[in-house]
């Protein structure tokens, strides 16, 4: 690699694109084989003259400058890949075109003036016409017609305006503006440029145009970076210089080093069509493994490695004044990707990919035989190489094809990517959409809109969606209710009102006038709201508890974006009998949804055998005047509460009772009354949030370790949570609310007259760094309410305003669908019939406390999906008191065995009797209910256990027996069959068919393997496999033996005078019964797999206090079939062997094969009856004795009187007594 002048530091990775792509072709020997491919990298700074230079020096040998003249042909370049510019890729065309040679650019394709001069090129991009047509269906699709272009030649600019300004016209595009602006320069000319360019930019920011398309080339970035943060005017208003850009797939994020500083959030927000690519994981690892002081042949890497870290090598004689010096140890992963990419690009992605279009090619031409190219001798010449590159197509290493079309141009489409940038001037792009050119016309363009982020004056979602809401600008105003009645009158009259006055019905300032109301979470200010609000038909939205109106016609104009409580009860009593908690308390608070709650619970319950130990009630104005009677009347509850045997407690209650239950662990403190603290499980309902005050902030929240709660569903939205980390009290004029909560969450005050303050507040505070308990940047279940709400009232204006809207009324069960893709639906009395998610709450014990919901469940109308396991039960050390248990589900994985020992976390004791304890019934439920099937009653019948599981386990003294014994045989029969093929030659080997004799033993040796298959916990291939093994080897074994009897009987009878039986004796008849009946048995198991095939499962009613992990054999019909199969071959095998028994001596095994049979007939006929009479794992060990019994007793029967002739009568075994009669 060679240096030249300068270099953008990002565009670094597209040479380690190649040289990764060249080093993986070198080392995978089938691409090329006995070809080694080289490169030579060098950068043209974006001068003309460096490229002709560089051009003429490739067709030179590299020590002389001699065009035309190369002697050094080992060394002779085959193709030049270029870019990303066009107009580099345009004058390195001009002179390496007049000699053919193969040209492919990573950028887009040069404008060339005849169709000759194109005809060596290739370009890793997409075909243009497709990135326009995309851009014309992204505009019409946001309902942009109203757009600026900024390009960055004047050829570019002109080619748009003949080709496409006609195309978006017809449409109904119109363009604001068509600028131009020059490529960055330097010296004398720097001044001249600058000048152009605030011109420019005084245009695009002094327009009233949202989207601005951006035809630039890869330094486009880097010149707009400097335009708007050296040309930024004061005049020009904020609203005007947030734009979305639309950033064609010629573009990248490139910087110098001056920039590094500079912020980047102006892309926040921006569309850019992105050439497609994937992350190549070992390209990651390539990137990563850069040093400079190892990677010697690389010109470029000392000094990107100097830019990118500000740092100086030691061996340098300049740089005197650097603060650092470079080790050559430094990481590109700590780079932000503003200064170096680390995540491959789309150009990075197209240098490999042309690297490996390059080597196809030469792979292609040098294994090519067509006729068309005619190859003089055994060297090809680098012009022919292009023959081959508009002809290839393969699949890289990540899978996906590659290919050139008819023009040269990349046969794929474009991504679309939404550019979300962060204050460490870090950036992150994410996949919104893309361009399929393959696709139909109506869908070239796919864009979750969903995904996007927009710039942060578009962050009103609703507003910048002209497609929702044309012409209509939603605003907004929030009134605080102070949880009492005469705030939400007070502030519900205001609304009907004039602003200033406080007249109700008079309001002549329609165009403030609302159209709807959101208000919650509590359910009592719900009720006084509604009961002015539904005079006048406000509809209204609550994100908390409905209040139940008798009056049908004033419910229809409240609308409930909460789930039906319903749900809630059931979800409850659900958990409550799942772990067996029986005997609770309740704690509610005094409105009409704690009230209804307490009705449906009091009547459910009790039928389910779940009683309560007390009730006790809250007051509703919980901050009332008289704080002191409020506050011992709370004290009594706590000591109720605590006195109480249960350790279960159910709250419902609205949001702000936290507060006072943050307070319970200090009764004592402000009261002198002794009260022993015990840790309860607190079971909270949805409309319970986190809250605290601003003095609670210190206490500690170990009150709530472990406490279980529901909360309504909700989903991160994509750029809420930077636009709450980029709120600013300094900068939102109009947010009052900022200012107060600033002030209270970071303990500051801003300057003011009226006060001394201690600590100023800057506004520069950070919310991340805010513990939760205090503020949560993540979206909350009343949150993500909220937002559905405010997306309900932006669809329902739309569907008013729409003229196919005929009947002012909406149907109740209209069906509404937010932005975000999540359907849900106004029911019966307007409730979402949405889902419950249950939060088990883990609170860490630092300086500053922090909450930490985890969802353990998702409870809906439909179903209920649980992770249980996640709830762990802990034996916590409270600093306030004593231990407790704080109860909860085991994890499935430690209810194995009741033997077992949790002592894997010394911080949180896993009780291990668990499945043996439980809480006590502590009412008369008139009835008792039957433990599941998973459990079994004690002895005294008032508590259920947990049944143990077992199977058939290696570790077990019958596991251990069976397989030594299968061992032990399979050893035997490996030893019978090394005898007979070492005395393979001896007569009595000969005599009883050799070859039927080693498939016989080898058939033994696999079924005393299989009994293995038998033997530890089933799963699904043991299963299939351990009946079907155990069938077909005993079939080539039983099938030996009858061919092995036949032979027998047919060679005997063969001996008479004139007998036609002797052709038939032979080797051909004994194989073509082995594989006859072979055959047929696997035919029958492939039939029983397919039809219906053995499965793991779980015998729960055979065992009183045990659960059988077992194989259920699918079809009891086909185990059978296969059982009486192996019986018919017996049989046969007895039959013919018995009549063969008085056969002359020299044939005699007939006599051993009819012992043999009689011996696996006696064990087979006796396992039927045993094997079902037998229950548990013991009917997997009578199977497995069987198949051990029958296999020994025929390698008995069969061998052990050979070996006995073999080794203690050798004097037996000769031709002289096999002849004998």
């Amino acid at each position: 690699m060679e240096r030249r002048r300068w270099f953008l530091t990002h565009n670094y990775q597209h040479t380690l694109a190649l040289a990764f792509a060249v080093k993986e072709i070198n080392e995978h020997s089938g691409i090329l084989p006995n070809i080694t491919l080289g490169f030579h990298i060098t950068t043209d700074n974006s001068l003309e003259s460096t490229t002709y230079l560089l051009a003429m020096e490739l067709l030179s040998t590299r020590d002389r400058f001699i065009p035309n003249y190369k002697c050094d042909i080992q060394n002779s370049a085959v193709a030049v890949i270029g870019g990303p510019q066009r107009k580099t890729c345009l004058n390195m065309a001009i002179i390496l075109n007049n000699y053919k040679f193969p040209q492919i650019t990573y950028g887009s394709a040069p404008i060339m003036n005849n169709e000759a001069d194109a005809g060596f090129f290739s370009w890793m991009f997409p075909n243009e016409v497709h990135q326009f047509n995309g851009i014309l269906h992204l505009l019409l699709q946001f309902g942009w017609t109203w757009v600026g272009i900024v390009s960055m030649d004047e050829e570019s600019k002109q080619r748009f305006i003949q080709k496409w300004i006609p195309k978006f016209s017809e449409k109904g595009i119109c363009f604001d503006f068509l600028e131009c602006i020059n490529q960055m320069k330097y010296g004398n000319e720097a001044a001249e440029m600058i000048e152009e360019t605030d011109k420019v930019y005084q245009v695009i920011m002094g327009s009233t145009v949202s989207a601005v398309i951006l035809k630039g080339e890869i330094w486009t970035i880097m010149t707009l970076r400097i335009m708007i943060y050296l040309l930024d005017s004061e005049d020009i208003p904020k609203e005007k210089k947030s734009k979305i850009w639309i950033m064609t797939g010629q573009m990248e994020f490139t910087a110098i080093q001056m920039q590094r500083q500079l912020p980047i959030d102006f892309l926040h927000g921006a569309l850019s069509f992105a050439i497609h690519s994937k992350e190549l994981t070992r390209f990651q690892q390539f990137m990563q493994e850069r040093n400079p002081n190892i990677d010697k042949e690389d010109g470029f890497i000392r000094d990107f490695w100097k830019d990118v870290f500000e740092c100086s090598f030691s061996s340098d004689v300049t740089d005197e004044n650097a603060e650092s010096v470079c080790t050559g140890e430094e990481k590109l992963e700590i780079l932000p990707n503003s200064v170096f990419d680390t995540t491959m690009n789309g150009h990075s992605y197209s240098v490999y990919n042309a690297v490996y279009a390059v080597a196809h090619a030469l792979r292609a031409m040098h294994s090519s035989k067509l006729k068309e190219i005619q190859i003089m001798d055994e060297r090809r010449s680098s012009w022919q190489l292009h023959y081959f590159l508009q002809r290839i197509f393969f699949n890289n290493s990540v899978g996906e094809e590659v290919s050139f079309g008819p023009n040269g141009e990349l046969v794929t489409g474009f991504d679309i990517l939404n550019w979300v940038t962060f204050p460490n001037k870090s950036f992150q792009r994410v996949q919104v959409g893309k361009i399929d050119p393959m696709a139909s016309p109506d869908k070239l363009l796919t864009i979750s809109a969903k995904d996007a982020v927009w710039p942060l004056i578009f962050n009103q979602e609703i507003n910048e969606k002209t497609l929702m809401l044309a012409n209509i600008t939603l605003g907004i105003l929030i009134s605080d209710s102070y949880f009492t009645a005469r705030g939400t009158t007070f502030a519900s009259i205001e609304l009907l009102s004039t602003q200033d006055r406080l007249i109700p019905n008079y309001k002549c300032d329609v165009k403030d006038m609302a159209t709807s109301v959101i208000a919650g979470p509590n359910s009592h200010i719900c009720s006084f709201m509604s009961n002015i609000l539904n005079i006048y038909k406000m509809p209204q939205l609550l994100y908390g508890p409905a209040p139940q109106k008798e009056d049908n016609i004033h419910a229809l104009f409240f609308h409930q974006v909460f789930p039906d409580q319903s749900i809630e009860i059931k979800g409850i009593l659900s958990l409550l009998l799942y772990l067996k908690w029986k005997w609770i308390g309740l704690v509610f608070q005094r409105t009409e949804s704690g009230e209804r709650f307490v009705k449906n619970a009091v009547t459910t319950f009790p039928q389910k055998g779940v009683c309560f130990e007390f009730m006790e009630q809250l007051a509703m104005e919980t901050f009332s005047d008289d704080i002191l009677v409020t506050f011992r009347e709370l004290i009594k509850m706590f000591v109720v509460i605590m006195n109480g045997t249960s350790n279960v407690v159910i709250l419902h209650c609205e949001n702000q009772v936290t507060v006072i239950f943050r307070m319970f662990p200090y009764a004592s403190d402000f009261e002198e009354i002794p009260i022993q603290r015990k840790d309860k499980v607190w079971i909270m309902t949805a409309q319970m949030e986190f809250t605290s005050l601003s003095f609670q902030r210190m206490r500690g929240m170990d009150f709530f370790h472990g406490a279980i709660s529901f909360a309504v569903s909700s989903k991160e939205i994509s750029g809420f949570k930077h636009f709450v980390q980029t709120r600013k009290p300094t900068a939102e004029k109009e947010d009052h609310l900022t200012r107060l909560f600033w002030e209270q969450a970071f303990l500051c005050s801003f300057p003011s007259l009226d006060k001394d303050i201690e600590i100023m507040c800057t506004g520069e505070e950070n919310l991340e760094s805010l513990p939760n308990a205090i503020f949560d940047t993540t979206m909350t279940g009343q949150s993500y309410s909220i937002y559905n709400a405010v997306y309900a009232v932006g669809n329902a204006l739309r569907a008013v305003l729409s003229p196919r809207f005929k009947y002012k009324v909406r149907a109740a069960n209209e069906r509404l669908v937010t932005v975000n893709q999540e359907a849900w639906q106004f029911v019966h009395k307007e409730s979402v019939p949405g889902v419950y998610l249950l939060l088990k709450m883990l609170l860490f014990m630092t300086v500053m406390t922090a909450l930490l919901p985890d969802i353990v469940c998702h409870i809906s109308p439909r179903s209920t999906t649980c992770s249980m396991g996640k709830l762990h039960l802990i034996k916590h050390k409270y600093y306030h008191s004593g231990d407790l248990i704080i109860a909860g589900i085991m994890p499935q994985s430690y209810m194995m065995s009741e033997s077992m020992k949790f002592k894997k976390h010394p911080s949180e004791e896993l009780i291990n009797d668990f499945m043996y304890r439980n809480i006590g019934l502590k009412c008369d439920a008139g009835d008792c209910s039957q433990c599941s099937d998973n459990q079994y009653p004690n002895k005294a019948q008032n508590r259920c256990i947990l049944k143990r599981i077992i199977f058939l386990s290696y570790k077990e003294p019958l596991g251990i027996t069976l397989t030594s014994v299968a061992f032990f045989c399979s050893v035997i029969s490996a030893m019978v069959l090394g005898i007979f093929i070492k005395y393979q030659d001896t007569p009595i080997v000969k005599a009883n068919n050799r070859n039927l004799t080693y498939v016989l033993l080898i058939a033994l040796l696999l079924s005393f393997l299989c009994t293995l298959l038998f033997i530890g916990q089933p799963d699904q291939v043991k299963c299939l496999m351990r009946q079907t093994a155990f069938s077909i080897f005993f079939s080539v074994a039983l099938s030996c033996m009858l061919g092995k009897t036949t032979i027998v009987v047919l060679a005997f009878m063969a001996t008479k005078p004139g007998s036609q039986i002797r052709k038939w004796v032979g080797k051909r008849l004994a194989i073509s019964i082995v594989l006859a009946c072979s055959l047929l048995q696997i035919m029958i198991c492939v039939g029983w797999l397919t039809i219906s095939p053995p499965f793991a499962d779980s015998d729960m009613h055979s065992m009183p206090e045990e659960i059988v992990l077992e194989c259920n054999e699918g079809s009891t019909t086909m185990f059978y079939t296969v059982l009486g199969f192996l019986g018919l071959l017996t049989a046969i095998s007895f039959t013919v062997a018995f009549f063969a028994r008085k056969l002359p001596d020299s044939f005699n095994e007939a006599k051993f094969i009819t012992f043999s049979m009689l011996v696996f007939c006696s064990v087979w006929i006796s396992f039927v009856p045993t094997y079902l009479s037998t229950k548990g794992k013991y009917t997997v060990a009578v199977e497995i004795f069987s198949i051990l019994a029958s296999a020994a007793g025929l390698l008995c029967c069969i061998f052990s009187p050979k070996c006995y002739i073999i080794f203690l009568r050798p004097d037996l075994n000769k031709k002289e007594q096999l002849i004998k009669r």
